[in-house]
């Protein structure tokens, strides 16, 4: 919420200073949301006080929306540049609004974070992404794809995007890379994919072994020598992802404002996880020949 009030404020002010005379208004009670976000932590002495003063900034927050949704209705299309860009920032965080307010008020009322609630007011992508038995992880899911010798490559995929049609999407991805007809002997998921499902479109793709888990008691579809190969891979592959965290090549936390350079800041951390292994070969390659 400080978020959104921060940058409806900023918008408004760049209307007000462009001659819009309603944006006053609007202005002065976005700075006084802004101001009120804090004080539950900082003032209230009890649970019961805090939710109090919590749900009053929430109904501030819905009637600044209101007020905003109000004025960009009065604005005129033929304005300038500035307050075009203005109504443009404002018109998005209406719309982030309408899904964070009410994942707000759910948290308020059970104390579960909502499933794909948004973390950032600038950057929506962001999402709350549960993992079972209460854990939940925060960020941009990303599919990680690792080939033999650890080289990397991915993309970014929606906050709740099924796993099962994850295997089949790495599949893809390796096309894109090596060929339109190339096809891995054997791939490898970890088992947040259903095994029948995904071995189903993993076989129709042409692969010939799917190394997936199987959930609870249910059966490998691949023999106990594959099984230690699929474990192996799968390790390696975690271990990959973590390099990529490191603050080495910063894959996480970084501070990119867009989505855009988000994607393109993970696509750079990629790329570079990928020169230090290729040099590592090169200079493995130089080693006999030496």
């Amino acid at each position: 919420m400080k978020g959104l009030a921060e940058r409806i404020a900023r918008a408004l002010q760049k209307l007000r200073t462009g001659g819009v005379q309603a944006a006053k208004a609007g202005s002065e009670q976005a700075q006084a949301v802004y101001r009120s976000v804090k004080h539950p932590q900082r003032f209230a002495k009890t649970k019961a006080e805090k939710q109090k003063l919590l749900a009053a900034t929430v109904q501030q927050s819905e009637e600044l929306i209101a007020r905003t949704q109000a004025e960009l209705q009065q604005g005129s299309a033929r304005c300038g540049r500035v307050k075009q860009r203005a109504a443009a920032t404002l018109r998005r965080m209406v719309a982030v609004a309408r899904t964070l307010l009410p994942q707000i008020k759910q948290w308020m009322k059970t104390g579960k974070v909502a499933t794909e609630k948004i973390l950032h007011a600038g950057r929506p992508a962001a999402r709350a992404i549960p993992k079972g038995k209460g854990k939940v992880k925060f960020g941009m899911k990303w599919l990680s794809k690792r080939v033999k010798g650890g080289y990397l490559f991915g993309k970014r995929v929606a906050p709740r995007a099924d796993e099962t049609q994850m295997p089949e999407e790495a599949v893809q991805a390796y096309r894109q890379v090596f060929g339109a007809k190339a096809t891995p002997k054997l791939g490898v998921y970890d088992r947040g994919a259903r095994l029948p499902a995904a071995a189903a479109k993993l076989t129709k793709a042409g692969v010939r072994k799917v190394g997936i888990p199987p959930r609870g008691p249910g059966a490998w579809l691949v023999g106990a020598q594959e099984q230690k190969v699929v474990k192996s891979e799968r390790g390696k592959t975690e271990g990959s992802i973590g390099r990529l965290k490191s603050r080495k090549y910063g894959f996480s936390h970084r501070q990119e404002r867009s989505v855009e350079t988000q994607d393109a800041a993970g696509q750079r951390a990629i790329v570079s996880a990928n020169l230090t292994t290729l040099m590592r070969d090169l200079v493995a390659q130089a080693k006999p020949a030496r």
